[in-house]
């Protein structure tokens, strides 16, 4: 992953906070994981960014902790809520559920599917997790995608702000007919 997808947080004015009222300190190495908290986890496992933390600060009149976080692999920094950071990470990869991933992207992933005979919950949990992480995540910033594969379909979903669309072979077609895809 070359890139942090997060959207900037509008932080207003910042108040430096005492080392003692946060959970993490300057210098602390941290985990953050750049998607939706509801993701499943073989997901959020593609997007762990390690950072460290350069300051911490409270908005003005506020009690929630926010930590300007260094990514050095990505080289930025980025204004991460206390709740969103991690101090450890399992670096143990779980298997993507659908199938092998071969490939991913900031927008998207190509996952080659094992169970053809799996599809149609396949095709609605990627439609979840799209709009999940569109809707609620990136608040439409992007526009996101996953292919699924296998040796007869190419199926591409991808979801923006003017809705879900579904391309088999790269020729639109409509969600039922993506449901029925065998």
């Amino acid at each position: 992953m070359s890139m942090i997808r997060r959207p900037l947080l509008q932080c207003g004015k910042l108040e430096t906070v005492n080392k003692f009222d946060s959970k993490y300190a300057i210098g602390n190495e941290v985990y953050f994981f750049d998607c939706h908290k509801l993701q499943p986890d073989w997901i959020k496992h593609q997007f762990v960014h390690k950072g460290i933390v350069k300051g911490v600060y409270r908005k003005h009149r506020s009690i929630n902790t926010i930590y300007k976080v260094y990514f050095p692999y990505v080289r930025c920094w980025k204004f991460i809520p206390e709740n969103e950071l991690e101090r450890d990470f399992l670096g143990i990869g779980q298997q993507c559920s659908w199938g092998q991933l071969e490939n991913i992207s900031a927008d998207g992933m190509l996952v080659t599917v094992t169970k053809l005979n799996t599809l149609r919950p396949i095709v609605e949990e990627a439609v979840c997790c799209l709009r999940r992480e569109a809707r609620e995540y990136l608040y439409f910033q992007r526009r996101l995608y996953i292919a699924l594969k296998d040796n007869r379909i190419h199926l591409k979903i991808s979801v923006d702000k003017t809705g879900i669309e579904f391309r088999l072979f790269g020729k639109s077609i409509s969600h039922e007919q993506a449901l029925s895809l065998e």
